[in-house]
């Protein structure tokens, strides 16, 4: 990830992909890998949920252009590290939900 380039932009929304496009496939390992690190940061990065799921319906048929999503996703990330949830302990802990549904609740 060091020598990825930064960006702020993610993959374009109506990116169309294809198992049988004429693209070279590629190492199935390294884009699994890839993919599974990924996965981890979705915990406290949901901006990349959307392009990850994406990404990984093509798992076992990998080709250059899915590899080159993932480098966009890697520069990303780099280009926006101080995004993200963070998590901190509270010593009491209020929660409070609402809803302005009209459904009624069904009790089990």
């Amino acid at each position: 990830m060091e020598g990825c380039k930064p960006t702020v932009t993610l993959m374009n929304q109506k990116e169309k992909f294809c198992k049988e496009d004429k693209v070279e496939k590629m190492d199935e390992w390294l884009y699994k890998s890839v993919i599974s690190y990924l996965m981890y940061l979705i915990t406290t990065r949901l901006d990349i949920m959307y392009d990850l799921s994406l990404l990984s319906m093509y798992m076992h048929y990998a080709k250059e252009i899915h590899f080159q999503i993932e480098k966009k996703i890697l520069g990303y990330i780099k280009g926006t590290i101080d995004y993200g949830t963070r998590f901190s302990q509270v010593e009491k802990l209020n929660l409070h939900g609402y809803s302005n549904s009209d459904w009624p609740v069904l009790m089990i």
